[in-house]
């Protein structure tokens, strides 16, 4: 969490949960500053990353402290066998943070290297095109728009034969 929420977690999980017998023995809270030194001595069965959005930027760091930390909780989420992220902000319109998160949660698929970052951009654009077509499904477009749509959902989706037969 972020440094100036381990109070609040602390008390939250004491209060609301009843975990305070717990706290420091088998639940640790620790800042993503200090994840680090943290993970280099214990290794979590659950990972819980508060505000994840905060550390996301460094992933993209070519070294120092903060992306050691990053490198600590990746490394730490990819062991654990639950975690969960959160964040309150959106990410919207920042890809790169977003992939920095996805990749917390699966760094063999959203790889934080050159190729990683075009393939999700790729991606992302694909995504916000078939966005826009399924809005052109509506009752009020006629059928040569909705034919439009599906020959481009059609160009779209060469290799995906189901979707190909639905189409037809």
């Amino acid at each position: 969490v972020p440094e100036e929420l381990k109070e609040q977690w602390r008390r939250e999980l004491s209060e609301r949960f009843n975990l305070a017998d717990l706290i420091d023995r088998e639940l640790l809270i620790c800042s993503h500053s200090e994840s680090e030194s943290l993970f280099s001595e214990t290794q979590p069965s659950m990972l819980v990353v508060d505000e994840v959005h905060q550390i996301a930027p460094w992933g993209w760091k070519v070294d120092g402290p903060e992306k050691r930390a990053f490198t600590s909780i990746a490394e730490a989420a990819k062991k654990a066998e639950i975690c969960l992220i959160l964040s309150g902000t959106p990410l919207f319109g920042n890809e790169l943070n977003y992939l920095a998160i996805l990749h917390l949660l699966s760094p063999d698929i959203y790889q934080l290297d050159e190729q990683g970052r075009n393939e999700f951009t790729a991606k992302i654009e694909k995504r916000e095109l078939v966005g826009g077509i399924y809005q052109s499904f509506t009752e009020q477009n006629d059928n040569a728009t909705l034919s439009e749509a599906l020959d481009k959902l059609r160009s779209f989706f060469p290799e995906d034969k189901e979707l190909q037969l639905l189409i037809e």
